[in-house]
This record gives structure tokens, C-alpha cells and sequence, in this order.
């Protein structure tokens, strides 16, 4: 097992510089408390869109129209859903983060920061559709659009 320190490099508090990818960009010497506090506001950004979205989804024992949906087999239960969304949300905000720290051109990080909202907005103006305002079918074409996006 490699050592740094005289511990583990798994244990070490430099492991993230030696991991590579987002731990090289937290353990730059200088900035780290900028950076660390930069991490928390994409954080921030990317859980917004979940923020506002509760107040249109619905607890399932209380929702008709929801309940009344035919749904496949394979619609796990209400608790995965909590879950699944809480990790996207997080992954984003580290997208975000990386797009901050990125030293690419100007135009390449605006063209990332207009995919990355337009990406936000989509994923509230889903639940927005589906949820608040039962339209099943713009819903569809949302995530139809939100697909392209992040492909792109």
C-alpha cells in the first residue's frame, strides 16, 4: 500500500490531491476556503429547482390524481424517488463546481453555464407540468428537450 506521511494514502488528509479530479481542484494550495465555499454555493444552485418542485409534488397517500395514474410495474416506491433525486441534485452541483473551477476559454464556460441553467430550469418546469399542472404529454416533450440538452 502506497504511504504519504508515514499514513495510508487512503487515510491521509492529502488523499485528494493524489485521487485526482475534483480533490486536485479542493486541495490547490491558496484559495481552498474560496473554493470549498464555492463548492457549497453549486450545491446550492443545483438543489433550487428541487426546493421550489416540493411544493407541486405530491405525498402519495393524499394525491387522486396521481394515484389514479396507471403505473408500470417497475415504479418503485415512493421513498426511491426522494433518494434518486437528492443524488442528482448533489451530482449536478459538483458539475457546477467543475464548470467554476474550469480554466477553459470564457466562451466555452458561458456555453456550459447556459446548458447548465437551461438544464435547471427544465428539470422544475417537469415537475411543474407533470405534477402541479397534470399536462402528461408537455411533460413528455420537457424531458424529450431536457434529454437533448444533456446529451449535448
Amino acid at each position: 500500500m502506497r504511504r504519504h506521511n508515514g499514513a495510508p494514502i487512503f487515510f491521509s488528509n492529502t488523499f485528494l490531491c493524489h485521487a485526482g479530479g475534483l480533490g486536485d481542484i479542493l486541495n490547490t494550495k491558496g484559495d481552498t476556503m474560496k473554493k470549498f465555499f464555492k463548492f457549497l454555493l453549486a450545491i446550492f444552485i443545483s438543489f433550487i429547482p428541487g426546493i421550489i418542485g416540493v411544493m407541486f409534488t405530491p405525498s402519495h397517500s393524499d394525491n387522486v390524481w396521481y394515484n389514479g395514474l396507471n403505473n408500470s410495474v417497475l415504479t418503485p416506491d415512493g421513498w426511491v424517488f426522494g433518494v434518486a433525486w437528492t443524488i442528482l441534485y448533489a451530482l449536478l452541483g459538483i458539475a457546477l463546481f467543475l464548470i467554476m473551477n474550469n480554466t477553459k476559454t470564457r466562451h466555452s464556460k458561458t456555453k456550459a453555464y447556459v446548458l447548465f441553467v437551461a438544464q435547471l430550469i427544465l428539470n422544475f418546469l417537469w415537475t411543474y407540468l407533470f405534477f402541479g399542472l397534470h399536462m402528461i404529454g408537455a411533460s413528455v416533450l420537457c424531458l424529450v428537450v431536457l434529454l437533448g440538452i444533456s446529451i449535448w
